[in-house]
């Protein structure tokens, strides 16, 4: 049920509510409700009145105690004799992101969240590491007022759920970005989505391995700690990939594979490179390509070709307004020439599996080419065992791949994937699943329904 908030420039505190809804709640003039926006609250007779349209009315000490703005368009539920308004869904976000906001270069994915919001009702707002005032329960953010096209920057309530896509911190808010996580975590009535770590390459790989349902769908992989690895790996598979355990879109990505006496690596500086080293400059290369960063190497898969070109996948899941997983899309990276990494960023192209799973059955017609529901059913049964470690997530981008064998592999997981449209893979124009989900989902979280 929804409602829209009035302001009421009055002092007693009553609220009035249109006579419909105080009906369809079974609300009684007799009883003072506890009204809860996020983490305020506040106690209130509630009075029906009689007026078209699905209002309800706050007079100014409690309209100003819960932090709402007027015309807001709000879900309304009843417990009891608890009354709730919301959800209130805060956006966890780095601070370049707010100082995007601020100046009107609003990310897409932000644009995206907001519009979806105008079919979920929900409070929304993003706020970053200074905005979060624990001892009054409220949060200073960025909300966007439709009706008159302008973001608001203003404290609104501490939120029933937080939506974390925090990254990309300074170093030296890091340690503050942690401590406000662990709060939220361990807040006895805040709900999070994504309440994990970032997913590290070498503990998503350690925590699966356990698993006998999971492990045959994960490349070999070991923590890098010295260039005698590399050499071990390269004996026993002959091509290989070194990766920062914490990276994304193909940076600090290289990929070596053994040619006679020689070493072909692939990486991305500047555009896509490959060099033909010996062992020496091999050597020389990996221990400044590792500087400073935790890596590990991992089993290269031979990747299926599409029209002469390796290709694998990006299974973006998240989950929906009943708490299950389900796959918004699956989409196909594929590499510019004969390249081994896969990334649009550096010259790749996308698209949709299912479009191409014709064509790929015809180029292989002596394997086996799992179909889109195959791949899904797997993915998400891996995104599950993921969350028996890490905790629940609310999406994940998880990389999948298909080798010349038509066997498919997990890579690797992302914890807050990009979920922006790509050139070629559908109507922008349109609010998609994956900006919707999340919604629905929190609003699931906070009322079990």
């Amino acid at each position: 049920m929804k409602i829209m908030v009035k302001k009421l420039k009055a002092e007693a505190e009553v609220c009035l509510i249109s006579k419909e809804i105080f009906d369809d709640l079974k609300l009684s003039t007799e009883v003072k409700y506890n009204i809860h926006v996020g983490q305020l609250n506040k106690c209130s007779y509630i009075r029906p009145k009689d007026i078209k349209g699905s209002y309800m009315y706050f007079t100014m000490p409690i309209f100003n105690e819960l932090l709402l703005y007027n015309n807001a368009n709000l879900n309304i539920w009843r417990k009891g004799n608890d009354i709730y308004l919301g959800p209130v869904v805060g956006v966890f976000v780095n601070t370049r992101y707010l100082k995007s906001i601020e100046k009107l270069h609003t990310p897409i994915n932000c644009k995206k969240t907001m519009q979806a919001n105008e079919e979920e009702n929900c409070l929304l707002y993003y706020f970053s590491i200074e905005d979060v005032n624990w001892v009054e329960n409220k949060i200073k953010g960025f909300t966007f007022i439709k009706r008159l096209n302008v973001w608001k920057h203003c404290w609104l309530p501490m939120p029933d759920v937080v939506y974390d896509r925090a990254a990309k911190f300074e170093t030296n808010q890091r340690l503050l970005v942690s401590h406000i996580k662990n709060q939220f975590r361990h807040h006895p009535r805040i709900h999070l989505i994504n309440s994990g770590d970032a997913l590290s390459k070498w503990k998503v790989y350690k925590y699966l391995s356990k698993y006998p349902k999971i492990i045959g769908y994960l490349p070999k992989t070991i923590i890098y700690k010295s260039f005698q690895d590399i050499l071990n790996m390269l004996k026993e598979y002959g091509f290989i990939f070194l990766k920062a355990s914490y990276g994304s879109k193909g940076r600090q990505v290289l990929s070596i594979e053994q040619i006679g006496e020689k070493y072909k690596i692939d990486f991305h500086s500047n555009g896509l490179k490959d060099e033909l080293l010996d062992i020496e400059q091999l050597q020389e290369f990996v221990n400044e390509f590792t500087t400073m960063k935790n890596y590990i190497v991992q089993q290269g898969c031979r990747l299926i070709k599409h029209e002469g070109r390796n290709m694998d996948m990006r299974v973006l899941i998240n989950k929906d307004g009943s708490g299950k997983w389900r796959a918004i899309y699956n989409i196909c990276r594929i590499t510019s020439k004969d390249a081994t990494i896969t990334n649009y960023y550096h010259g790749g192209s996308y698209a949709n599996y299912k479009d191409i799973y014709p064509s790929l059955k015809r180029e292989n017609p002596n394997i086996n080419i799992p179909s889109h529901d195959e791949i899904v059913n797997v993915t998400i049964k891996i995104a599950t065992y993921i969350e028996k470690d890490y905790g629940p997530f609310g999406e994940i981008g998880m990389d999948m791949a298909l080798d010349g064998n038509g066997k498919l592999w997990f890579i690797e997981g992302n914890a807050q994937p990009d979920k922006n449209p790509k050139l070629g893979l559908g109507d922008t124009k349109i609010i998609k699943l994956q900006w919707l989900n999340v919604l629905q989902y929190a609003k699931f979280l906070v009322r079990g329904e």
